[in-house]
């Protein structure tokens, strides 16, 4: 998750950053509770980046929905996990392959369907495709790609409803190919913009930098016991056994940096874990301030576990 944008509020600082006079009964910076971020939304259950992504998340108790974010090329925000349509759209169905281009992607080039190369009422017309074959694909086709207004509208409406406030985590993809494309922070200025005007220039307005995102295995120590933990029969890095914490989240905790951190997946477990919320649970006990998860259900049950 390269150059995330963290405008962490979107109420962020004022969920977490604001503890109270009460001993702290979590390992967090602020001894509040862990966050659980929708990464893409429900993506584990639905396709990502969809407005019924980001509500499956919210209904399962979600803190936080992440739209990834690209431009169209009228300059519309839409999310998108990356600027190619190819592997989460059905564009191939509907746009001949004389739309798609080549164009470098972090330094690779890319021949594709590129968001970029459509304009949003041309987006609009596609469905959303679940990316991952180990995954259901009962929704795929009846989806469409939402703006970023459109999920900041759900998220409002969301907290409205709920009484909780669900706040936004969105990221640019691909800065440079976006600033080569439409010019040097163009990108950044649209998504300020946007946010000041859907939340107000006030504390709990965006901020940058009020939170660090590590790679969830730059956390753990870890040691080869040669136990078998995975139930695969094999021994792989991720029979290692979880030893504690490497540290960095107490450095950022003592620089006043909250620390989230990304991906869980129910499908996907790590380091000797067979049990997705018992994985989620061991690294929220380490003192994580919030977690990136395709699957938010398993991150609320184990949160609740730690209480």
């Amino acid at each position: 998750m390269n150059a995330r944008l963290l405008w962490a509020a979107l109420a962020l600082a004022a969920l977490q950053a604001c503890g109270g006079g009460d001993e702290p009964r979590y390992n967090t910076l602020s001894g509040e509770p862990p966050l659980v971020i929708g990464h893409r939304g429900a993506s584990g259950e639905r396709p990502e980046h969809t407005l019924e992504s980001y509500q499956l998340a919210i209904d399962q108790g979600a803190d936080f929905i992440e739209p990834d974010l690209v431009l169209t090329s009228d300059g519309q925000m839409v999310a998108r996990h990356e600027p190619m349509l190819d592997s989460t759209t059905d564009v191939a169905a509907k746009f001949p392959a004389s739309r798609k281009s080549t164009k470098m992607v972090d330094g690779v080039s890319t021949t594709a369907y590129f968001a970029s190369d459509f304009t949003l009422a041309e987006l609009k017309t596609l469905r959303a495709v679940q990316s991952r074959a180990d995954r259901s694909q009962a929704y795929n086709g009846q989806f469409s790609i939402p703006t970023l207004a459109e999920v900041i509208t759900l998220a409002k409406n969301a907290s409205a409803k709920t009484g909780r406030t669900i706040g936004i985590y969105p990221e640019i993809k691909h800065s440079t190919f976006h600033d080569g494309l439409f010019g040097s922070h163009v990108f950044e200025d649209k998504l300020v913009s946007m946010l000041h005007l859907a939340y107000g220039n006030t504390r709990t307005a965006p901020t940058y930098a009020d939170a660090v995102g590590p790679w969830k295995p730059y956390l753990v120590k870890t040691v080869d016991d040669g136990v078998e933990r995975t139930g695969d029969s094999t021994l792989s890095i991720n029979d290692r056994r979880v030893d504690g914490s490497t540290g960095v989240i107490e450095m950022a905790h003592a620089k006043g940096l909250l620390v989230h951190t990304w991906t869980f997946r129910n499908d996907a477990s790590g380091y000797g874990f067979k049990d997705p919320q018992a994985e989620m649970r061991y690294y929220m006990s380490l003192g994580l301030d919030g977690v990136f998860t395709d699957f938010p259900a398993t991150g609320v049950a184990a949160r609740n576990g730690l209480k």
